[in-house]
């Protein structure tokens, strides 16, 4: 490895390691990776702190057209 890939957290030292995964493959460590990226960092915190429950509810679709959201009071739709 070159090092080339670690000029984000270079510019960001010191870091401290609070979270690993182990993959087989490159391919799926970067794919989780970039998973990982795009979520909030309460929903972080919570893989950190390896709650189930709180990621779970973090998780969950939030949007107006989600299923869950139908027929609920309020909706005008129709």
């Amino acid at each position: 490895m070159s090092g080339n890939g670690a000029k984000h957290t270079q510019k960001r030292l010191p870091v401290k390691l609070v979270y690993v995964e182990y993959y087989e493959y490159v391919h799926l460590a970067f794919r989780r990776e970039k998973q990982i990226q795009h979520w909030s960092h309460k929903k972080k915190t919570a893989l950190i702190n390896m709650d189930c429950e709180k990621l779970h509810l973090l998780a969950e679709c939030r949007n107006d057209s989600h299923y869950k959201n139908h027929g609920q009071e309020g909706d005008n739709i129709g």
